[in-house]
């Protein structure tokens, strides 16, 4: 395996040609499918310390494939720091009239499994959209 510093490297350069290469030109679906690969590749390998450069997509980028990734390479880290992430990424899916179920399902499976009862404390699994 590639070492973890390297694949974030070419994560992050991969983020950089989604926002500014043309939606759907290939140079762009191939960068998306890059930052999948990577989120499926580092599992299991990344910490706290990688968090910040593996969330800066949230700023910035709102694609639902790779969003759903992230939510499952932040579950594998299993923290209170990712939790929060996820909390912040299923909060996200529904703001401002955005209705991205397939990011807020991956988030509340991984903040389920990370600590069932943060996340209903959080309200996660009373959210209006959820019970629609």
């Amino acid at each position: 395996m590639i070492g973890i510093g390297k694949l974030l490297d070419g994560y992050e350069e991969n983020i950089q040609a989604l926002l500014s290469e043309p939606y759907g030109s290939d140079t762009f679906k191939e960068a998306e499918e890059n930052v999948i690969e990577v989120l499926k590749e580092v599992r299991g390998h990344i910490s706290d310390k990688d968090l910040e450069r593996l969330t800066t997509v949230l700023d910035e980028y709102g694609g639902q494939e790779i969003l759903v990734e992230l939510a499952y390479t932040l579950g594998y880290i299993g923290t209170s720091k990712s939790f929060d992430y996820l909390l912040l990424m299923f909060n996200q899916s529904f703001a401002d009239g955005c209705e991205e179920y397939g990011t807020a399902m991956a988030c509340l499976e991984e903040m389920s499994v990370i600590d069932k009862e943060r996340a209903k404390r959080e309200g996660v699994f009373d959210h209006p959209m959820l019970l629609e």
